[in-house]
């Protein structure tokens, strides 16, 4: 080996020692907000589960799949993105081309929570509407956990 290539052997070696931690893998289990999700990709902080995912993701051993549709088997094979560049999960509508194979309709729909939105901007303007104080967290947190501890007896 010449000096030039063990310099950048030790450059590279340097290198990958002062990179970050690994990224996460997926497909993973995540608690979200309370919610347990098999994710198939990060999502954005500030996404919040909807309605039925807390219903069903916030029950012991229980989980929800990828709040985005793409992630399902059936429509892997048309590659879709998951997530809208801000990270929010994307829902398509999927229907049948003449050539019998599955299609995309239309454009995707951002989700948070249980809205729908056309874009990120449309997002982020209704979190920035939708900011709650600590005590109103508190409070909603509060009702969550005592329907919760209700549902757990059943």
């Amino acid at each position: 080996m010449t000096a030039d290539q063990i310099r950048t052997l030790i450059a590279a070696l340097q290198a990958m020692l002062d990179e970050p931690a690994q990224k996460p893998i997926y497909p993973r289990l995540e608690t979200i907000k309370g919610v347990q999700m098999m994710l198939s990709a990060p999502l954005n902080p500030l996404y919040r589960p909807s309605f039925y995912a807390r219903l069903f993701g916030g029950q012991g051993q229980k989980f929800v799949a990828d709040p985005s549709n793409a992630a399902e088997q059936e429509n892997a094979s048309l590659h879709l993105p998951l997530r809208s560049p801000a990270g929010f999960p994307l829902q398509y509508a999927i229907g049948w081309g003449d050539d019998g194979k599955r299609v995309v309709i239309g454009t995707p729909t951002v989700y948070n929570g249980d809205q729908a939105f056309n874009s990120d901007v449309e997002v982020m303007e209704a979190i920035r509407r939708d900011v709650k104080t600590p005590e109103q967290l508190a409070a909603e947190q509060a009702e969550w956990d005592k329907w919760a501890t209700g549902m757990q007896g059943r």
